[in-house]
């Protein structure tokens, strides 16, 4: 029963999508200026996720966002994800967010011990101003015996100036 809520979750959560970005690496992309902010989260069970994001960037220029979700469990483990493993949470000035949703759910993978996973975004910041930027993973790792374990991984809020 556990399975089949999870899975109409990531349902429901895969449904929304927004055409802001694009999750496959841009043909062309602008070049992005060197100043990044790397935002990360503690540690749960071992797993851990970090996000990188320029600081600065101009308006309507494809911008990549990079992160990581990394394994320090000890173990080598199967994880159920959704395809991309990350979605993104920006948010203007206003409060208004534009998250960026995943399309695919409950993707197998493996993550071998030590082991991660590392993904790029593209996104166009359409209007000037300060946006914030959370990258978030959720998984879910099963035991031996098959009961779930279901993970949601936030970077910490990382500030983006959007200049004209």
């Amino acid at each position: 029963m556990n399975k089949i809520a999870l899975i109409l979750l990531f349902l429901l959560v895969g449904c929304q999508t927004f055409d802001s970005g694009s999750a496959k690496e841009p043909t062309e992309q602008a070049q992005q200026p060197p100043t990044e902010v790397h935002a990360s989260v503690d540690a749960k069970d071992g797993f851990s996720i970090q996000a990188s994001v320029p600081e600065q960037v101009q308006v309507n220029t494809a911008v990549t966002m990079e992160a990581k979700l990394t394994n320090a469990s000890g173990q080598s483990v199967e994880i159920a994800t959704g395809e991309p493993v990350f979605y993104y949470i920006i948010e203007d000035e206003a409060g208004h967010s534009n998250p960026i949703t995943r399309n695919d759910i409950a993707m197998m993978r493996p993550l071998a011990e030590d082991g991660a996973i590392s993904e790029q975004y593209s996104y166009n910041f359409k209007t000037p101003g300060v946006y914030t930027v959370v990258a978030v993973a959720e998984f879910t790792r099963y035991e031996a015996d098959g009961s779930p374990i279901n993970y949601k991984l936030e970077t910490e809020p990382t500030k983006v100036e959007v200049l004209q």
